[in-house]
């Protein structure tokens, strides 16, 4: 009956919310941001049933137009996932959660919007479960939706569930269920989450994404260090990757948001990209977040223990794997398959974000590229014309020499260099969003909002994981980035921060992995700009009539701006650079027999010299 009705193809565009009771209408993630529309159609309420916050959701917009927004963290699009109850029919939080909202709502004479990224699952699931709670028939709600939205509840599971759920309530209210319903056969063992909550008052439940697998639920205390979190979360992973891939985690990444928030405001939890004191620092001052400092003294480190909510969401970006052979590192990569009839492909239809993200050395702040971009990878890293390709819209795949954003800079030996135009928040969201105030860091760069940065990305794995260690590609442009900010316009690539790109496999455009990116501010007009000219202008004696007064300006602003102790710290760290430079070469030439056993990357290193050569 069920399937008679709906989980039929989607046939066109989905262009509006669709009524599918009293009061309630069902629609994708771009109709609730569509604030004009749902004013028009008298929504004073919506409640998000996606599995993350969705990117470009206004929730100042919300409160201007008087639409009170909820969210039920439907974690998975699973057919085995327990959206409205488990095998004992024990209720959900989320029917509980929904019903209500949409009961809140209604009695106040308003309408709901009931969303989730596609519009499909997830949302019409609900939608359809808190109608049944009121008391309508399966078949006769199904039958308004085979009208105005047949392609909802394609997945099975939550077909299902439904299906029960009549049968559940037909009992509760004295009645025989129709014979019917019959509910599906019992999924294959071996393939439900087990959904977990918290015990006690010293522990939370949090949202933990892991792109290209699932969102689930996981337990973490609520007072515990950045180190701590990271291993539940990482032991939750593999107890599932066990499960089903045969693998554990190699080498991953964790990023931490707050449930509801854009997606600017990300932080990545990474010594590599950024110190553990500013991390810390910006989950105190950006989110909101008590820090309790350990014992052992009052600097901020790993061993500061910080206060978690339920509203704290993470992210697990996967770059390797380890199967069997616990010493070798397999990349990781996950398939997207689109549905029949999609009207869009991973670019636009998901949650998972497949913007590029940075995030700046020495600030914490977190920018993205301006717009979706994948880029492409190769199963054969010698062939590097499979890494020319990238895509930044829903249809097409852009070439390498295609004019702007993704554009090739240039190729070596061991990376390609795109240009990708990244932009940065500067401004404090208002209002202050369910009682926190965001505040961003001042960072200590000037470039403008928008600004071209050069993408260094790694051919193959070991490069890849080479670029993530201390002593490696990422801690050299740490310490060159001094020389840099000394002398912003004397080098080709101002090295400025390290983010996590997606690509797809040129050969199987289904497939995709998680790189990490080097990246760099990108001079058009390369100066000649030397370390000795630099001294020389430092150590100069400014007398009028010998310079222009361009060139008088210039020297006098940065005679002032520049102490000992920076010019100190300029010399120091082009030494530690050149001399990782050196140790790198070394450790490459050692293991180029060997390459995996010292995860070292060569570096080709161009000095300028006083000539000019």
């Amino acid at each position: 009956m069920l399937r008679r009705l709906v989980a039929q193809p989607i046939n066109g565009q989905d262009t509006c919310p669709s009524q599918v009771g009293e009061g309630l209408f069902v629609g994708n993630k771009r109709h609730a941001t569509d604030v004009r529309t749902l004013v028009s159609l008298g929504v004073t309420g919506a409640m998000n049933c996606a599995p993350t916050g969705i990117s470009s959701l206004n929730l100042d917009m919300y409160s201007a137009h008087g639409i009170a927004y909820g969210y039920t963290n439907v974690s998975q699009d699973d057919y085995s996932y327990p959206i409205l109850h488990d095998r004992d029919g024990q209720r959900s939080e989320h029917l509980d959660t929904a019903k209500s909202f949409y009961d809140r709502i209604r009695g106040a004479g308003g309408n709901v919007l009931f969303f989730c990224v596609a519009g499909q699952n997830r949302s019409a699931t609900l939608a359809v479960a808190v109608q049944i709670l009121n008391g309508k028939k399966l078949e006769e709600i199904l039958t308004v939706c085979s009208k105005c939205r047949p392609f909802i509840l394609e997945n099975v599971g939550f077909q299902r569930q439904l299906v029960e759920l009549e049968i559940i309530e037909q009992r509760l209210r004295g009645k025989e269920p129709s014979p019917q319903l019959r509910p599906l056969p019992d999924p294959p063992k071996g393939k439900r989450l087990k959904v977990e909550t918290f015990p006690d008052s010293s522990q939370v439940e949090v949202e933990l994404l892991v792109s290209g697998v699932c969102t689930m639920a996981a337990v973490i205390p609520v007072e515990a260090t950045i180190d701590t979190v990271r291993q539940i979360l990482n032991d939750r992973v593999n107890s599932y990757l066990t499960c089903e891939k045969k693998c554990v985690i190699g080498k991953s990444w964790m990023m931490f948001t707050m449930f509801g928030l854009p997606p600017e405001f990300d932080l990545v939890l990474e010594e590599a990209a950024v110190e553990v004191g500013v991390q810390i620092s910006r989950l105190q001052s950006t989110f909101g977040l008590e820090i309790v400092k350990a014992s052992g003294g009052d600097s901020l480190g790993a061993s500061t223990i910080i206060c978690w909510n339920s509203r704290c969401r993470f992210e697990l970006a996967i770059f390797s794997v380890l199967k069997g052979d616990k010493d070798r590192h397999e990349p990781f990569t996950f398939r997207h398959e689109e549905r029949p009839g999609a009207p869009g492909t991973l670019l636009a239809e998901n949650f998972l974000d497949t913007n590029l993200r940075a995030w700046d050395f020495t600030s914490g702040e977190a920018f993205r590229s301006t717009n979706p971009i994948i880029f492409s990878y190769s199963d054969d890293p010698r062939s590097k014309r499979d890494f020319m390709n990238i895509s930044t819209s829903k249809m097409e795949r852009q070439q390498f020499d295609h004019p702007g954003e993704g554009g090739i800079l240039g190729m070596g030996a061991n990376a390609i260099v795109h240009r990708v135009e990244l932009e940065a928040v500067e401004k404090d969201p208002e209002p202050v969003r369910r009682g926190l105030r965001l505040r961003r860091l001042s960072s200590d760069h000037s470039f403008e909002r928008r600004w071209d940065a050069a993408v260094k990305r790694p051919f193959s794995l070991w490069k890849m994981l080479a670029s993530m260690e201390h002593k490696s590609e990422a801690g050299v442009a740490k310490r060159l980035r001094m020389a840099g900010a000394l002398n912003k316009q004397g080098r080709l690539l101002y090295f400025y921060g390290l983010g996590i790109a997606l690509a797809s496999n040129n050969n199987n455009h289904d497939e995709y992995k998680f790189e990490v990116t080097l990246l760099s501010q990108y001079q058009e007009d390369f100066s000649s700009y030397t370390l000795k000219q630099f001294m020389d202008d430092y150590t100069k004696v400014l007398a009028s009539g010998d310079l222009s007064p361009e060139e008088h300006w210039r020297i006098k602003d940065m005679q002032s701006k520049f102490s000992l102790i920076k010019v100190k710290v300029l010399l120091v760290s082009l030494l530690n650079g050149f001399r990782d430079l050196t140790l790198m070469g070394v450790q490459a030439h050692r293991s180029c027999h060997s390459v995996c056993s010292c995860h070292r990357m060569p570096v080709l290193c161009r000095v300028q010299c006083g000539s000019g050569s």
